[in-house]
C-alpha cells in the first residue's frame, strides 16, 4: 500500500489556502486507483486538483470479497493545512 501524498501546490501556500478535500475512488482488483470524483470540495480548486492527482499516484490494498480480490469505490479525504 502506498499512501496518497499530496503536494501542497505553491500558490495556495502563497494565499493562505486551506482545506479538505474528500474524494470517492474507484480502486480496482489489483489495488490501483481508476475513476476519482470529488464528492466535496476544499473550495479551492488547485487543493483539489493536488488531492486528485495524489490519490492518481496511490497504491490500495485491494478489497477481498469471498478470498477473491474485486473493484471498490473508497471515500478518501485528504486535508491541506498550513504550519503555524
Amino acid at each position: 500500500m502506498h499512501e496518497p501524498q499530496p503536494e501542497y501546490p505553491d500558490s495556495a501556500r502563497e494565499e493562505g489556502h486551506e482545506g479538505t478535500v474528500i474524494l470517492r475512488v474507484l480502486v480496482d482488483e489489483h489495488g490501483k486507483p481508476g475513476a476519482v470524483d470529488i464528492v466535496r470540495s476544499s473550495g479551492f480548486g488547485n487543493l483539489d486538483e493536488a488531492g486528485r492527482a495524489a490519490v492518481r499516484g496511490a497504491l490500495f490494498k485491494p478489497y477481498l470479497e469471498e478470498g477473491h480480490a474485486v473493484s471498490v469505490y473508497v471515500i478518501v479525504p485528504l486535508r491541506f493545512q498550513l504550519d503555524s
